[in-house]
């Protein structure tokens, strides 16, 4: 996958912040994605002006977690994410 690469919400899924839980309405599969709070941030920077290293650097100050780590993760989910139509 591109790293460089913008990514945005796809404008047919509904989601809505429910507590500290994001969840997300997948309309392909009729099932819904609950997310904590790093999937609810990296979902909330997919609005096409945020690279997968941009989104990995801001994540990277706001968690005290290893870049690899971060980089590993932010990229595996945005590949779900994309697979499953999410976003573009």
């Amino acid at each position: 996958m591109d790293k460089d690469r913008c990514f945005v919400r796809n404008s047919s899924v509904s989601y809505k912040l429910i507590g500290d839980e994001l969840i997300i309405v997948d309309p392909y599969r009729h099932k819904l994605l609950r997310l904590n709070n790093v999937g609810r941030v990296i979902w909330e920077l997919l609005d096409g002006r945020y690279s997968i290293v941009q989104i990995t650097d801001i994540l990277g100050e706001q968690f005290d977690v290893t870049r690899e780590t971060i980089e590993k993760d932010v990229s595996r989910f945005i590949s779900l994410l994309f697979k499953r139509e999410l976003i573009k």
